[in-house]
Order: structure tokens, then sequence, then C-alpha cells
């Protein structure tokens, strides 16, 4: 532990710290402790600290202490309260930039799918796919440095993980902070900041297998005397994909200012750029009879005796001239400001902005007639704009010896989305050498025949909120947190079919009401027990793409309770947490059970399960991390088109048995790092009838880490085993979305 030395008022600097992740806390007479987390890396061993709001700087301490301390940083998913997890009921994991680097988290994805009872894979036309608890899609909330875009299936994206200070998950329904669709959970991306103690940078490369490029490059420092401070990061990734034509590259460029206005408030102005291009993207290999497979495997099981042939791993069914190209750009104002010693707020102003082009073949079928691949044809374009402002007020304060946290805010945000669909006709190729072809030049009806298959779709979606949050001590040990959200959604839809005439035009609003009640036990200084009950809303179908049949029907509603421990034992060297919990989702759509062809309201789907994360430093140069979960996800109420029942089959892309273990040990006596991590992911399925069940799989990775003076070199293997496996389901029920083959990549990470 090292205390700070005051260079002047406010302002202080810890000196002679080793690399590694310290809790840096500030306390003074008057006021309720603060703590952050801060990374320090070689040759970074100094951190500098300026305090905005204090004038006393002679009853100021600020002590860093060197340990483990994923429980005890503010993070943002958990509330608008500042609270840690622990001090949160319920379960928040958070992927640091520093555990990313080292585990070798390269993407988003990658850093989801090592939480326990997530996973997430990639598909071109859902880049970012994502389940929690049991729940995927619409249930789950997509956030961009806290602000939530509605429709996340629709903005999320594969990013690179370099962009980001951590990456947070909150489990269990989150409506009560963001809003309609979040009902299984959250996932927010915090992009790095500026920082105005120390100038830095750091930069890596790297390549490896499949032609596969990396390259970024970071820095950040104070401006003006320490009056203003910078960020700008660049990354841009390359690699000809592990299916035939599959090349894809992207880029992403961020860059952020942050001002003191004063001693009392702070300006930030962050822009940050994504661009995809997926080119002839890879939509998933489908599966065949097992009498037609020249190599059959067996990690697909169907109950009509059709396999997936590993034959056709490397075939790409998409045309030449495919197009997947994605342009998001984000603009971020954020305004702090302490306008009394126990009251702030804080103001953001947000803008988003994208457009995504799709052109190509993504939905693939095996004809048993003609033993031929059938082929549809699709052109889909995304143009959408987001923005609005939040404002919040909060107040941390005592009452006696009990401590109140409270945040009231109100948010008022605009979608505006045009959506050009285009679903041709089908063609049928040769499964092992498919003459791929062109996408259609013109997209006239000729191309593009039928009603609903030359449309263009408008959306305009306005939402208006107010939030209340509360986190007040009623006993010395005992916390409560509450809160509740009500949301003014009002939907206008259009559209066009350019191919009969017809116009259509629909208005819809819903007013719905979330809340969340929980508690903290302090059973001991460094135990905590947690219990919470929520409800949350989410829609029955895409909002900014709802027809007017599903727009007729009401929100869905969900519901969710949790409880468990978190725990901090051994002096600081090791973290558990353990839970246990339930989601159900009723008023999913349904048919009448007195008339099949009619849909109603009044399904239900349910997820109970637990899970436990353990990490540890048991001695001197090892660190340990393993997690688990097993879930019983069901549909409760669900029946089908002819009355088919589907009550107690697992919801598609549900993994039910998640696990993972990552061990780091450095030698003594040399400059290395051994790095090993084994992820399991079990069985799942691609319909709802579970006819179709994906094996499970489980990866190896390894890493070998060499320190240098000038920075780390890194060799790193990926799927040693070379599994054969299938993460998600393709773009239909009869293909499954493939996982990398074996890789190896090299790199080297510096800092400066």
């Amino acid at each position: 532990m090292k205390t700070a030395t005051a260079n002047e008022a406010g302002q202080y600097r810890i000196d002679g710290l080793a690399p590694g992740r310290y809790t840096v806390t500030a306390a003074f007479e008057g006021f309720v402790p603060t703590a952050a987390t801060v990374d320090l890396g070689r040759p970074l061993t100094s951190v500098d600290l300026t305090f905005t709001s204090l004038t006393m700087s002679e009853s100021l301490t600020v002590t860093a202490a060197l340990g483990r301390r994923e429980l005890d940083s503010p993070t943002p998913a958990g509330s608008r309260l500042g609270l840690t997890p622990r001090e949160t009921p319920a379960t928040v994991d958070v992927i640091t930039f520093t555990e990313a680097q080292e585990r070798g988290l390269r993407t988003a994805l990658e850093a989801l799918s090592s939480v326990p009872a997530v996973t997430a894979a990639f598909l071109p036309s859902a880049q970012g796919i994502t389940t929690i608890r049991g729940f995927s899609g619409g249930a789950v909330s997509q956030l961009f440095d806290g602000t939530r875009v509605t429709t996340s299936t629709i903005v999320a994206r594969n990013y690179d993980s370099w962009s980001f200070d951590r990456i947070e998950v909150l489990k269990g329904p989150a409506s009560v902070l963001y809003g309609e669709g979040a009902l299984a959970g959250a996932v927010n991306f915090v992009p790095k900041r500026p920082d105005f103690g120390t100038r830095r940078g750091e930069a890596l490369i790297s390549y490896g297998s499949l032609g596969t490029g990396r390259f970024a490059a970071g820095t950040t420092g104070p401006l003006a005397n320490g009056r203003a401070a910078y960020r700008a990061d660049v990354v841009f990734n390359r690699t000809a994909g592990y299916v035939q034509d599959s090349t894809s590259d992207n880029l992403q460029l961020d860059g952020a200012i942050d001002v003191k206005l004063g001693r009392t408030a702070t300006l930030g102005i962050a822009v940050d750029h994504f661009r995809d291009d997926y080119g002839s993207a890879y939509f998933g290999t489908p599966i065949v009879p097992r009498a037609f497979a020249r190599q059959p495997s067996d990690i697909v099981t169907d109950s009509r005796g059709w396999v997936l042939d590993e034959s056709l791993r490397d075939v790409n069914y998409n045309v030449n001239d495919a197009v997947v190209d994605v342009r998001t750009t984000w603009v971020r104002s954020k305004l702090d400001w302490q306008i009394a010693p126990t009251w702030k707020l804080a103001n953001e102003l947000f803008f988003y902005d994208k457009l995504g082009k799709w052109r190509g073949s993504e939905v693939y079928g095996f004809d048993t007639a003609s033993a031929l691949m059938t082929r549809s044809t699709v052109g889909i374009t995304h143009d959408h704009q987001f923005y609005g402002n939040r404002l919040t007020v909060a107040s941390d304060r005592r009452f006696g010896t009990r401590r109140n946290r409270f945040t009231v805010g109100f948010e008022a945000n605009r979608n505006d989305f045009l959506g050009p669909r285009r679903f041709g006709v089908t063609t049928s190729v040769d499964p092992f050498a498919p003459s791929r072809g062109s996408f259609p030049a013109d997209e006239t009806a000729a191309n593009f025949p039928g009603a609903g298959n030359r449309t263009d779709f408008t959306a305009k979606v306005n939402l208006v909120s107010a939030f209340v949050e509360d986190a007040f001590s009623v006993a010395p040990r005992v916390t409560v947190v509450a809160g509740a959200r009500r949301d003014g959604l009002s939907i206008d839809r259009g559209v066009n079919d350019l191919n009969t005439g017809v116009q259509a035009a629909f208005v819809r609003d819903f007013d719905p009401v979330s809340w969340r009640t929980g508690v903290v036990v302090d059973a001991l200084p460094r135990t905590q027990l947690f219990g919470q009950y929520t409800s949350a809303v989410a829609p029955v179908a895409t909002i900014l793409l709802i027809s007017q049949g599903n727009a007729a029907f009401n929100l869905t509603n969900g519901w969710s309770w949790e409880g468990g421990v978190k725990s901090t034992l051994a002096s600081g060297r090791l973290d558990a947490t353990a839970s246990v919990f339930k989601i159900q989702q009723d008023d999913i759509i349904t048919r009448d059970p007195n008339n099949f062809n009619v849909s109603i309201q009044g399904g239900a789907q349910a997820s109970t399960g637990v899970e436990f994360s353990v990490s540890a430093d048991p001695l001197r140069g090892l660190r340990l991390n393993a997690s688990a979960a097993v879930m019983d996800a069901r549909f409760v109420t669900l029946l089908e088109a002819g009355g088919v029942n589907r009550a107690g089959n697992v919801p598609p892309n549900t993994p039910e048995r998640t696990a993972g273990f990552w061990a780091s040990y450095t030698l003594p006596n040399l400059p290395m790092t051994l790095v090993s991590g084994v992820r399991y992911q079990g069985r799942f399925f691609t319909n709802n009838a579970n006819s179709t069940e994906v094996a499970g799989v489980t990866l190896l990775d390894a890493q070998a880490i060499w320190r240098l003076k000038s920075g780390d070199v890194t060799l790193r293997g990926r799927n040693l085993t070379d599994a054969l496996y299938a993460d998600w389901t393709g773009a239909s029920a009869n293909q499954v979305q493939l996982g990398a083959p074996r890789t190896v990549d090299l790199s080297y990470h510096v800092r400066f």
C-alpha cells in the first residue's frame, strides 16, 4: 500500500508502483470515500489523480493497494448510483482491457463467451448476437458507454476489445435501467477515456493463420497544462477467413477530449467510428441427409437422419459479389458537474448513425429430389439515426450514520429508420462445387417478384423516460437498493410494397413501468449476501421492424428473482461469486388452443439456474479463474401452427451448460508467462421443435508471453485440438455456424 503526495490542492501522485491492478481510494473529512481501479503496465509505475471538487486538500488521504478488486470497482451497467458489484444485488461480470489482452480475447464475442451463463456468436446478419441466462435476441440489451439504442440486435457489433476500458455484463432483467428489451440482462461496452495524469501510449501488431493480421495503437495524456486531456485509438483487422472466399476487414477509430470547466465540472466529447466489411460473408453450413454426405460428422443430430457433412466445411454458398458493409458512428458529449459536495449533475447528449448493406444469398437448404443446394437472394439496407439526451441528478450523503445514494433522471431519444428489403427467387447449385454467380444487377420486380418481396420500411420511434434509483443503508450492515422507470414509447411505422403498390402505415404507443428491489447484507466485512426481485418488459418482435399484426399485441412482461453471495477471501487473493436465479417471460406469442390459426398472447418461457465464478492468486506469479453455469431453460407454454405443443422444449441457441477455466503462471527466473484456457459449451438446438441438436464442444487455447524491455512478444494457439464445432444456428434452422479451426498467431505489444 502506498500513499499519495500532494502537488497542489486537489492534485496527487502515487509513485513507485509495480505493474499490476490497484484500487485507489480517496477519503477526506466530511465526505464519503470513493474508489477507482487503475491498471498499470510496464513501464508505467505512477498514477496522477485530480479531485476537481476538493478545496480542503490538507484533509485528503489517497492510497493505492495492489490486489484482486474485481468486486470493488464501480460498474455503470449495474446501476446509475456508482455501485460496485459488491454493492449491487445482482450478478455483474467485468472483463477489463488488461484481462482481455492477457487472455487473448480479441473481440467482444470472445470476451462475452468467457462470462458464465453467456454465449455469443458471429452472424453476418446479427454480428453480436448474445444469449444471457437462456434468453437472446431482443431480450438482451447492448449499450455503448451506458447508452442503449432501441433494438439491440440491429446495432450490435463484434467490436475489437482494444477500444474498451472494460466490458460489463449485468445478469437478469435490466429494464428498470435501460427500458424495454433488457429482460435477460445488459452488456455495456465502456470506451477508454482521456487520462489527465500521465502521457502514455501503447501499440500492438500481430499476424497468424488464415492470413489474419491485427494492428492497434492508442495514446492519452494531458493538454493545456492539465486543464484538458485527450485519448485516441485506431484498430485495424484483416483475415482471409476459414471458409472459401470470406475475406473481411474491420476498422475502429476512437477519439475523445475531456476539458475541466473550473474545479467542479468536466466536459467530455467523444467520437467513435466503426467500419465492417465482410464481403462474401459466411452464413452457415447446411445439413444434408446422411446417405448423401461424403464425410458425415457427429456434431449434428437430426430427427430426419440429416448430418453435417465435414467435406462441406470450407464451402461458401454466397454469391461472388456479395456485400456485407456496415458503417457506424457514435458522437457523444457528457457534462459532469459537482454542484455541491454531496450533489452531482450529469448531462449526456448522444448521436448514432449507421448505414448497413447486405446483398447476397443467406439461406441454404438441401433439396432431396434434385440432390442440389437451394439458395435465396436477399438485399437489405439499414439507414438508421438515433439521437437523444439524458439528464441525471445524483446525491451521495449521510443521514446520521446511514448512507443514502439517490439518482433521478430523464431521457428523451428518437430513432429514424429506413430499411429497404428485397427477397429474390430461389436458385440451385452443386453442393460440393457451387457455381456461385452474382447478385441481380437491378432491384426490379422481375428479380424480386411477389407481394412483400420488394418493400421499403420506415420507422420513427420516440421515447421519453423518467427513472429513479436509491440505495439506503437501513442498518449498519444492510443496504436496500430499489428503482423504478416509466417509458413513453411511440412507434410510427410505414411499409411500401413496390410490387403491389400497397402502402400501409400504423401507430402504436406503449407506457410500460419497470421496477426492482433488492438487499445486500454484509455478513462479513468482505462477504456480502444479496437478493433481488425485478420486473421487465420486452416487445413481441423487433421494434424498428415490427409488423402491423405484431404491433397490435402488448409488450411482454418478465420477472426474475436472484440470490447469492460475493466474497473476497485469503487476504484479498481470492474473489468468489455464486448465485441462483429464475427468469420468466410471460405473454409471448402462442396459438389460441380453440383455433390454432389465431395468434394470441399467453405463452411463457423460463430459465432457472445456478452459476459461480472464482478468481484467485494462490501463489506468487500464479493466477486462476474458474466459472460454470447450469440452467434449465424451457418453454413453459407455447403452441405453434397446427396446435403443436412446444412446452418443455429448450429455446434455440441456448446451451444449458457452460464452463471455463483460465490459468496464468509467470516463471520465477525468466521473463515469461504461460497462459492456458479451457472453455466448454453444452449442446443446443436450432429450432423450437428441438428436432436438430448441435453437440457441445470443449475448446483449448494456450499462449506464451516473453517480456522484453521494449514490450511483450506473445505466441498464441487457439482451438488447439482443431475441434469441429458450431456455436450458433445459421441463417435458417437447417444451417449451423461453424467455428474457426486451429489457428496460431504471433503478436508484439509495446507500451511507451
